[in-house]
């Protein structure tokens, strides 16, 4: 039962259509959000201005999104002292499943719930993983859709460093 529920809400997030016209792409830029983080802090986009980020969409019932998400931890270690900064954003779960799952694989970057899925819908985020790399100047630098490696992760990642 849990799985079927879990199938339904993961296809429901991934065949959600885009509200905007307009298409997401190499220059545009990025839209900012205010979303609860998983300790109940807001975070927007905007509070990360002058750093490199990556959004990474994703969820717990996504089976390449698990499979990611150590290798965006390690770049995130690897790199926020150089201004880098990733925001994983999950869309349509509970926040006590959530939370459960990014302690017990040990990710320390920030996660925040998306459960209108507004943010993702303004990204466009319509399947899953979905990454987006942004420059501190906040221009979309590079869109990622599918699992990445860390050497992906890195060649975009090295793109949107602060200078």
């Amino acid at each position: 039962m849990v799985i079927v529920i879990l199938g339904l809400a993961g296809f429901t997030w991934i065949s959600h259509k885009s509200n905007s016209g307009d298409s997401l792409h190499q220059g545009s830029p990025a839209i900012d959000f205010k979303l609860k983080a998983l300790d109940g802090i807001d975070l927007s986009l905007a509070d990360y201005k002058g750093k490199g980020i990556i959004l990474n969409f994703w969820g717990t019932f996504c089976k390449p999104c698990r499979e990611e998400m150590p290798a965006l931890e390690s770049q995130f270690q690897k790199y926020k002292d150089k201004g880098i900064v990733v925001i994983g954003i999950d869309a349509s779960e509970p926040q006590n499943t959530v939370s459960a799952y990014v302690k017990a694989l040990g990710v320390h970057f920030p996660i925040v719930l998306d459960p209108g899925l507004e943010v993702a819908n303004a990204y466009q985020a319509n399947e899953l993983p979905y990454s987006v790399f942004i420059t501190p100047d906040g221009h979309i630098s590079h869109i990622n859709i599918g699992q990445m490696d860390e050497q992906i992760i890195e060649k975009y990642l090295k793109t949107v460093l602060p200078k």
